[in-house]
């Protein structure tokens, strides 16, 4: 109690402020304390992601010698594509009269809603006779028909 007095009294401050001043020490002497053994606790896993890393970008080089440079720090192409062109190398066109749900749902701006209705009116309708008939669909509007029309088929 003497030492909380004289600093309470050097430093001219009222008990609030001293408490106050001594709640703050005490927190961060205990974050300080709490990171120290966290920072000891955790195993240090670089040189295990450094080796991974590198077996990733020999098994890369090995099955794609003629794909482009692989940056070895990460292993992954230096140079990758754009993701435009990533998304037409893989894009399919899907038949509007035989697709299930899932496989409507990989048309841009279509999701599980939107695939269910087309099925709703391909079950109610019948099979589509061309493209434009998604435009009767609620929902399929010119701006959604251009982004899909070279996706879908009849």
């Amino acid at each position: 109690m003497r030492l909380k007095y004289k600093i309470q009294h050097y430093l001219t401050i009222t008990d609030r402020e001293l408490n106050f001043i001594i709640i703050l020490a005490a927190l961060l002497l205990i974050g300080t304390v709490a990171k120290h053994f966290q920072a000891r606790s955790l195993p240090d896993y670089r040189k295990e992601y450094e080796e991974v890393d590198s077996l990733f970008a020999a098994i890369s080089d090995q099955a794609n010698p003629d794909s482009g440079a692989v940056d070895s720090t990460v292993g992954i192409p230096a140079e990758l594509p754009s993701s435009t062109d990533a998304y037409e190398s893989v894009v399919t066109t899907v038949n509007i009269n035989s697709a299930n749900l899932e496989e409507l749902t990989v048309l841009p701006g279509i999701g599980p809603a939107m695939a269910q209705r087309i099925i709703d009116y391909r079950d109610r309708f019948g099979p589509f006779k061309n493209k434009t008939e998604l435009t009767a669909i609620r929902g399929i509007g010119a701006k959604t028909f251009e982004r899909i029309k070279d996706r879908v088929s009849v």
